[in-house]
């Protein structure tokens, strides 16, 4: 890396007519097993001020710190199940209730606090959808970071 901005700078890329310049790198911190994207911006206007602006994205490799938290999820999701069955339950009897009737259904069956279960129901599997792509993303990344650690290893010996 230094050897390469040695050879930018001497061939002399930064220059009057240079608006913009953005330097993205990644840290990792292992005691915190955290990564951080850091993204620095330099803009040179005609006035001669250096605006400067810097951006940092921090995700934790293994949100799990401990093996509770998954009986959390665990006891959550189940519950957010119970709820989809009970309501499932629930809008079946009110169908036969009503003949199978749609009309004369959905005039009975969507209440206001109807419609908060299904909202509550629909938005905790979007999140689980949500969560286990990020975790199977975070998994990825870990695992391409363990492979370009051995790529370094064995291009050093």
């Amino acid at each position: 890396m230094l050897f390469r901005s040695l050879g930018l700078e001497q061939a002399g890329w930064l220059n009057n007519q240079t608006a913009r310049v953005e330097i993205d790198f990644l840290t990792y911190n292992a005691m915190a097993d955290m990564l951080t994207m850091t993204r620095l911006h330099f803009m040179f206007p005609r006035t001669g001020h250096i605006w400067k602006e810097s951006t940092y994205w921090t995700l934790k490799l293994k949100p799990y710190g401990d093996y509770w938290l998954y009986l959390y999820e665990a006891l959550f999701y189940g519950q957010i199940t119970f709820l989809c069955v009970s309501e499932m339950k629930e809008a079946c009897k009110e169908l036969r209730d009503n003949r199978f009737k749609v009309k004369a259904f959905l005039y009975s069956y969507l209440g206001f606090w109807n419609f908060v279960d299904w909202v509550s129901i629909v938005g905790a599997y979007i999140h689980m959808i949500l969560w286990v792509q990020h975790i199977l993303n975070l998994m990825d990344i870990e695992d391409r970071l363990v492979n370009m650690s051995d790529d370094w290893e064995t291009t050093d010996s």
